[in-house]
């Protein structure tokens, strides 16, 4: 099992819980692994869907289906995470696409539209702030944020969206502004 879902967990599950996880991960790993790279775009975030389909079957351990039926049950979760991932992309393309449209070949502008953005991202409540520092800054999983910040991954993940949402909403107006 990853050391990621293993420290994750630990705290969690008991030493049965811990153990029925494992023999899932040993089994279903490899089946897994390869639908996540097939959905993602490399082998690190289909690495990422792992660990966080995983770790969210460990935290719905007594609800997890045993035996042959447990497979669909984990293909329904990295499905959703897939599902997730790609809304989040489609807002971050949006998010860089605004961005862009303010760019131009005068340093000036660059300055000034970095700086706003910059501002924006002040104004989120600290832990937003960090999430999205952390995520779109320093490039790191949702997983690996929750684990530095110590909440659970979908915690993180609301409070990335809620940032994104309203950067979004503060920087629309400013790239209408720009618009020719």
């Amino acid at each position: 099992m990853s050391t990621t879902i293993a420290a994750v967990v630990a705290g969690t599950l008991d030493d049965e819980g811990r153990a029925r996880l494992a023999d899932l991960f040993d089994e279903h790993h490899p089946l897994l692994y390869r639908l996540a790279l097939r959905m993602a775009r490399n082998p690190e975030e289909a690495r990422d869907l792992l660990q966080e389909t995983f770790l969210r079957a460990g935290r719905s351990l007594r609800t997890l289906p045993s035996g042959d039926e447990a497979i669909p049950f984990l293909i329904r979760i990295l499905t959703n995470l897939c599902r997730d991932q790609h809304r989040r992309l489609v807002v971050r393309t949006a998010f860089h696409s605004i961005v862009s449209r303010t760019r131009s070949e005068d340093p000036r502008e660059q300055l000034i539209a970095s700086a706003t953005v910059h501002s924006v991202i002040d104004q989120l409540p600290p832990r937003q702030k960090m999430i999205v520092i952390l995520h779109e800054l320093e490039e790191r999983s949702l997983v690996e944020i929750a684990v530095l910040l110590g909440v659970r991954p979908p915690t993180a993940r609301w409070h990335l969206f809620e940032a994104r949402r309203k950067l979004a909403v503060a920087l629309e107006p400013r790239a209408q502004e720009k618009k020719p």
